[in-house]
């Protein structure tokens, strides 16, 4: 029985689909998958999935996504790993070691967050390197201020007086190629930065990923900081996700994450997980009242070809492969 290894297209759409049904045991409509596949794997940019394919099944995917990341004013162009599963009759002959290896092979240095007990025992064997873990943080909504929440949040904005004595003003609003290009400009450690393409690709995600929405720090009319976020049902509530949140100005991170958690609020959200690894974004989510889980998301990294240098310092959130994007039973936080 041979294996092939290809990449995903229009051929063989088909053997993913039945790949996911099974993996994932998925009763989705026929209807269902097909926005959810477009939209995922077929709508982004810089992406890249790998499938293992035999008599026209597919019995193991590697999925990853290429983006930039800032540091001291450099970009660089880092692969993401997501998805990555292997039918359980082929396990013992290695096919879902042979995906991962291929992957390996590319240019690009890779960055693994979190994984399965297996992955994270195996990746340090490969030769990856341990970074330093991300802090989950969480934070349960206090009921008893919705109402008063609400009554200021109903014209879409939120102002907030900085600690420095500068005003921020947070808003519903997308951001634009300018305020990205801000922010990449600005980053003074190991951060991923946000492609233009994904303004519109949030936008249009199909139902089963939840709803997507925007913040925008303003200082004096400029855009100096952005936030996206998640809102989605998951174990009969309503939960959200602070995907990513940036600003050019350590001082606006508060101000920022403050017009976030109060968009959830008056969107009925319970429970709100975000994800952080720099000592100054996580001090930033506790004033704004998240809590550190005592449990964290264990970091590795990949050389490369280009055999390059492990970043020091990082500021890693969920915007990371297909960390923002957790439709599946059982696969989120």
């Amino acid at each position: 029985m041979s294996i092939t290894l290809v990449a995903l297209d229009e051929a063989n759409r088909g053997a993913l689909h039945t790949h996911l049904r099974e993996s994932r045991s998925l009763d989705w409509t026929d209807a269902r998958l097909e926005e959810f596949v477009d939209w995922r794997y077929f709508a982004r940019q810089d992406a890249d999935t790998l499938l293992a394919v035999t008599q026209g099944r597919c019995v193991a995917m590697i999925d990853s996504l290429v983006r930039d990341y800032g540091e001291t004013g450099s970009r660089h162009r880092v692969r993401e790993t997501a998805e990555w599963s292997c039918q359980p009759q082929y396990r013992a002959m290695g096919l879902g070691l042979q995906v991962l290896r291929r992957m390996m092979r590319r240019q690009e240095p890779i960055l693994a967050v979190r994984g399965t007990d297996e992955t994270q025992a195996l990746l340090p064997r490969l030769g990856w390197t341990r970074l330093p873990d991300v802090v989950l943080l969480n934070a349960n909504l206090d009921w008893s201020r919705r109402a008063r929440d609400l009554a200021s949040s109903l014209s879409g904005f939120f102002g907030v007086h900085g600690t420095d004595s500068r005003d921020f003003l947070a808003k519903l609003a997308v951001p634009t190629a300018a305020d990205l290009e801000t922010l990449a400009s600005c980053a003074s450690v190991f951060t991923p930065l946000l492609g233009v393409w994904e303004i519109e690709w949030f936008a249009r995600a199909p139902h089963e990923a939840g709803e997507f929405f925007w913040v925008r720090l303003e200082r004096q009319g400029r855009g100096v900081g952005i936030a996206l976020a998640r809102v989605y049902r998951a174990r009969g509530q309503v939960r959200g996700k602070v995907i990513h949140a940036a600003s050019a100005d350590p001082a606006g991170l508060v101000p920022l994450l403050t017009g976030v958690v109060r968009e959830f609020r008056r969107r009925s959200v319970a429970r709100v997980a975000a994800r952080a690894s720099a000592p100054t974004t996580v001090t930033a989510y506790r004033a704004c009242g998240f809590g550190a889980s005592a449990r964290t998301h264990p970091v590795f990294w990949w050389r490369g070809a280009g055999a390059f240098e492990a970043p020091k310092n990082t500021d890693l959130s969920y915007l990371r492969g297909d960390d923002s994007v957790r439709p599946f039973a059982g696969s989120e936080d």
